[in-house]
């Protein structure tokens, strides 16, 4: 599944490129700006399978559809074989809804490349508790030298941070790490 457009999702919705499976899809939302009409929505994004794990490639998360998207959940496991890789290139702003924190929770054992100078914020104004950021199995890693900020500061309550491991599989360390 590739996205060219901004993408405004107007209910929470699963997007699984793989309803059997057995074969590897990915996802590719490069260059456009992920967002939600009304708030407190989430996105799953499966591309986990039997076979290989498909890859995610994340775009921009923000406000272009007058709402931050709640929860973000990606999954990239496979059950036999090779978990695909998750990438960050840009900004992913998260945000709480009443009492439904705004977590990001990547599983399935591949990479977190980080592709681009890029922040997670899981309560973006501040004005809510924090969501956490779980990267579960997956290994931070970068293609390049590149900065990953982690933000989940809110109003009195801060969320977790869980990163397993992390090493220059991508072809890099990042280069600058905030929490």
């Amino acid at each position: 599944v590739t996205f060219g457009s901004d993408v405004r999702i107007s209910a929470s919705i699963t997007i699984d490129t793989e309803q059997g499976a057995d074969g590897a899809g990915s996802i590719v939302m490069t260059g456009v700006d992920i967002s939600g009409t009304g708030a407190g929505l989430d996105l799953d994004l499966d591309a986990s399978s039997n076979a290989d794990g498909g890859q995610v490639v994340l775009g921009q998360f923000g406000n272009a559809g007058g709402n931050f998207v709640n929860d973000l959940s990606v999954n990239t496991g496979s059950n036999s074989t090779t978990a695909g890789n998750v990438s960050i290139s840009a900004d992913i702003s998260l945000d709480a809804n009443g009492a439904d924190l705004g977590d990001l929770n990547v599983t399935g054992g591949g990479l977190v490349i980080v592709t681009g100078d890029a922040t997670i914020d899981t309560e973006d104004g501040g004005d809510a508790n924090a969501g956490f950021v779980n990267f579960g199995e997956s290994t931070l890693t970068a293609d390049a030298a590149n900065d990953l900020t982690i933000n989940t500061v809110g109003n009195t309550d801060s969320g977790t941070v869980t990163i397993t491991g992390a090493d220059s599989s991508g072809g890099a360390f990042i280069d600058d790490l905030t929490i």
